[in-house]
């Protein structure tokens, strides 16, 4: 299958996507008490254009229930993951990865 031609509506799109994602990662670790005091401004120097480029390794696999269950219990994921944290920003299946568990855990709806 070949990738759909790129143009400014779906750039904005995928913007606008990345951008309600991560406002329900937001969400869901204030819930819980878990989103780190720097996390919104953490947010604002991220550019949209950089988002999905820090590539997942075999390490954040390993980490992924830690981190779910520090945040289902209320830990502050940044201070105590903060490279983690990150990735859970700018990488989609990670994030996608540790909402999934997160809900688990959480029980959030």
């Amino acid at each position: 299958m070949e990738p759909l031609p790129s143009s400014n509506l779906d750039l904005r799109t995928h913007s606008q996507i990345l951008v309600a994602e991560l406002g329900n990662l937001r969400n869901y670790l204030i819930q819980l008490g878990a989103w780190p005091e720097a996390g919104d401004a953490l947010l604002d120097l991220i550019p949209l254009s950089r988002w999905d480029y820090i590539p997942l390794t075999d390490s954040d696999y390993s980490w992924l229930p830690s981190v779910v269950k520090d945040a289902a219990n209320g830990k502050d994921i940044g201070a105590h993951y903060p490279s983690f944290f990150q990735k859970l920003l700018t990488n989609n299946d990670l994030r996608q990865m540790f909402l999934s568990e997160l809900k688990k855990q959480a029980y959030i709806q």
